[in-house]
């Protein structure tokens, strides 16, 4: 939607999953999920575009993450789906050849799905309670002609562990299987 030069964007979906309990097979397991996207887009001078987002997203096992791959990690069939609620705020500059993106984001996940491994170095996947994400994007590309492009990327993200199910002690921590 297009408002006096200002964009503004909305998504809703809604998610039904019913599979067997992989652990008893008799019963089934449904999972009734939301997920939904608001953004606004706003042009500043003739050079410049400012916008924000928040979002609650769901992202469900992967394969690997369920069954594990007969080897160096273990699957966990009781996986439930990681939730997050995402805030994203950014600024897009463009002169000439030359365009500069920067955002900030934080994030809140729920159920994190995280792969930790024990002594022997095998991996296992776990759902953690909550974990957090802050983070710092930059993006700067050059493109002097039509098929030359060349682009540096920065990101710097901290995460922690805000509550952990299996280990009250590890609130703090950063999250196993992310790069800090």
């Amino acid at each position: 939607y297009w408002l006096n030069d200002s964009n503004l964007t909305a998504q809703f979906s809604h998610i039904v999953l019913a599979d067997h309990n992989l652990d008893l097979r008799a019963q089934r397991r449904q999972n009734q999920l939301q997920t939904w996207f608001i953004s606004a887009q706003k042009p500043f001078f003739s050079f410049a575009t400012a916008y924000i987002s928040l979002s609650d997203q769901v992202r469900l096992p992967n394969t690997h993450e369920i069954f594990g791959d007969r080897g160096t990690s273990i699957g966990n069939p009781k996986l439930q789906p990681e939730q997050a609620r995402n805030y994203e705020s950014g600024l897009e500059l463009t002169f000439g050849k030359v365009q500069s993106k920067s955002s900030l984001y934080l994030r809140h996940l729920s159920d994190a799905i995280v792969a930790e491994s024990d002594s022997r170095g095998v991996i296992h996947f776990d759902n953690l309670a909550k974990t957090q994400h802050l983070g710092f994007e930059h993006s700067l590309t050059w493109q002097p002609e039509s098929y030359l492009k060349i682009t540096q990327n920065l990101t710097l993200q901290n995460n922690e562990i805000i509550q952990h199910q299996l280990n009250p002690a590890f609130k703090g921590n950063q999250v196993a299987g992310f790069s800090p």
